[in-house]
């Protein structure tokens, strides 16, 4: 994903998305750079962003949802069935 508008936009869609279940963000260096934990309510892991940082602007992200690829970072959640609960809510 890239272009500030774009960018914002999915990030404030899933901030509210985040708040609404009760996750959270956790800061942290990804692949060297800045980046963050996604969390659900539980803590457990459901996705790694890591941060593309031109001139002390976000101009893109990247996002690491696949549990494989996680595993080596902790306990991992179900971000199906979080996305799901998430559908049935509204």
């Amino acid at each position: 994903m890239s272009g500030r508008d774009r960018i914002g936009g999915t990030l404030l869609a899933w901030a509210a998305l985040g708040r609404r279940l009760g996750g959270s963000l956790r800061p942290a260096v990804v692949n060297g750079g800045p980046g963050a934990l996604v969390l659900e309510a539980d803590a457990r892991l459901i996705a790694v962003w890591a941060l593309e940082v031109t001139d002390d602007r976000i101009t893109g992200i990247s996002s690491i949802v696949n549990p494989d690829k996680l595993r080596h970072l902790g306990e991992v959640g179900n971000l199906t069935d979080l996305l799901h609960a998430a559908r049935d809510r509204t």
